[in-house]
């Protein structure tokens, strides 16, 4: 930004400042707002309701404001085609939260892929300007703006198709969140030795089986209302440590998920809360691995996980507690030692993982460890999403440089700052409407949201299309000024290039039909 910033100050020695004059969208807003008022209040019928201000105004600038309301009602489609193409820093942002973006050394993050849109830019514009406009004009197949600009919003469309698509694949690594009503349970086993969990007869959960040093994990506990206690019922066969049921309470909270850790303490089985916090589900939207460990309170020390020969993190296991809380851990497979002591089994901490790490020992006091997956990783790769960013970037080449050329050339010369500044207000509209889809249009379902949107842009395309086949070009005010030039040098007179101009201006080439 500072950059361009210095190039343009730089170049003010080259440009013509040119003192405004009167304020042309006063003009246009007084002109319309007379015309419309004469509408409605004359019983006179005229060709155009703007005609209705030549009382008041002059014919040039009625002319000028028909052109301008004409491209104003072509305009109007385009909203959507921004609306859509700005979410590539929102929702398209939020799915590569969700998307592998591990590259060995480097890590991609969410935001970094909105840079591939920008550079695509600079490489297609050449492409597009020197190879596929001139293909198509030889083809006879995409020739005027308007044609360009349809093709561009068809594009989007597609992209956000491919963006579902790629969502499809992405869904069976959500997070499973608890709903209004449901809460989830998870309980670790830590004995050698598999147990009987007995729920009460007015549960909704049936009684259930944990292998040794396995976690149960009940993803949709229902008739959760706030904190709810359950007397549970724990059964052991073949634990010597462990030959009576153990009646104790476990608490849920709604919307909520706890974890519960049965272990043998100090030769008693015991069942307590995993920390006094709710367990982390939801994955970390800036691409980190989440790792708690559970341990019996008997082992303590500094447990460490090594890579390539190299302690990447740690965790500190303090006597006389059971778990150590959730942390940020970079992604890859790991090897463990405890207090310099390598442990047995190495684990795989995938990206974006939610996990908990259990270090248990077994029935002839060795050490083991178990991984468990609360949220499953990131498996779909976050380079997935270039297909849907380069259809987009194609897409915004066809129509947000064509439709600037567009509302530029088509305006009269007077009115050539209003119509920019309309074509750019479709943008800041589009960004409206953008907040309303977020606000009033949420789907159970993103990938549902994506085809949505791809449907309604082929909607608007398609109207987008009927009125661009009834759009009469207008050839640019200078076109105009040279052919009234070689008039006046044939000695034609004033009545000759009047007549030149007008026949000028009425001439209409088809939208679709013919070049521009």
């Amino acid at each position: 930004m500072v950059v361009s910033l210095l190039v343009f100050v730089a170049g003010k020695f080259m440009y013509k400042m040119k003192k405004p004059g009167t304020n042309v969208i006063l003009d246009v807003t007084k002109c319309s707002l007379f015309a419309l008022q004469k509408k409605l209040t004359s019983n006179e019928k005229k060709e155009h309701w703007l005609d209705h201000a030549k009382s008041k105004y002059n014919t040039r600038l009625v002319d000028d404001c028909k052109i301008v309301m004409s491209i104003i009602l072509l305009f109007s489609p385009t909203i959507l085609f921004w609306s859509l193409f700005e979410q590539q820093g929102t929702t398209w942002t939020f799915q590569a939260t969700r998307m592998n973006g591990d590259l060995g050394g480097f890590t991609i993050k969410p935001d970094q892929m909105q840079v591939v849109n920008p550079v695509l830019i600079m490489i297609f514009i050449p492409i597009f300007e020197m190879v596929i406009y001139p293909l198509l004009a030889k083809l006879r197949i995409v020739r005027t703006s308007l044609q360009k600009l349809t093709v561009g919003g068809l594009l989007v469309a597609v992209s956000f198709v491919i963006a579902g698509l790629v969502e499809t694949k992405i869904q069976p690594s959500y997070a499973i969140l608890p709903q209004k009503g449901e809460a989830q349970l998870r309980l670790i086993n830590g004995y050698d030795c598999d147990i009987r969990v007995k729920f009460p007869d007015n549960s909704t959960v049936p009684d259930q089986i944990v292998h040794n040093f396995d976690m149960l994990q009940l993803h949709s506990v229902k008739n959760i209302t706030g904190t709810n206690s359950f007397d549970v019922t724990l059964a052991a066969t073949g634990c010597p440590s462990f030959t009576n049921e153990l009646k104790t309470i476990v608490v849920l909270s709604e919307m909520q998920s706890i974890t519960y850790y049965h272990r043998d303490d100090n030769g008693k089985p015991n069942l307590s809360r995993v920390g006094q916090n709710f367990d982390v589900i939801k994955k970390s939207e800036l691409g980190f691995s989440q790792l708690r460990v559970v341990y019996n309170s008997d082992i303590s020390g500094e447990l460490a996980f090594v890579k390539d020969s190299k302690s990447v993190f740690k965790f500190d296991l303090k006597s006389g507690t059971s778990y150590v809380d959730t942390k940020n851990v970079k992604n890859g497979r790991y090897t463990m030692k405890l207090n310099d002591k390598e442990l047995t089994g190495d684990i795989d901490i995938g990206f974006a993982g939610v996990y908990t790490l259990m270090v248990e020992k077994s029935s002839n006091s060795s050490l083991i460890t178990r991984l468990y997956t609360t949220t499953s990783p990131n498996t779909v790769h976050i380079l997935w999403q270039l297909p849907q960013i380069l259809v987009l970037t194609a897409a915004e080449i066809m129509f947000s440089i064509t439709g600037l050329e567009f509302s530029y050339s088509q305006a009269p010369k007077s009115m050539k700052s209003v119509m920019s500044s309309l074509w750019l207000l479709t943008d800041a509209l589009g960004n409206a409407l953008v907040v309303v889809f977020e606000e009033f249009l949420r789907l159970d379902s993103q990938v549902k949201q994506f085809f949505l949107f791809a449907g309604l842009m082929v909607f608007v395309m398609l109207v987008f299309a009927l009125l661009a086949m009834r759009y009469e070009y207008v050839k640019p005010q200078e076109e105009e000024e040279e052919e009234d030039e070689g008039v006046r040098e044939e000695g034609g007179g004033d009545r000759r290039e009047k007549e030149t101009t007008d026949k000028t201006r009425s001439q209409i080439n088809p939208a679709f039909d013919q070049t521009e």
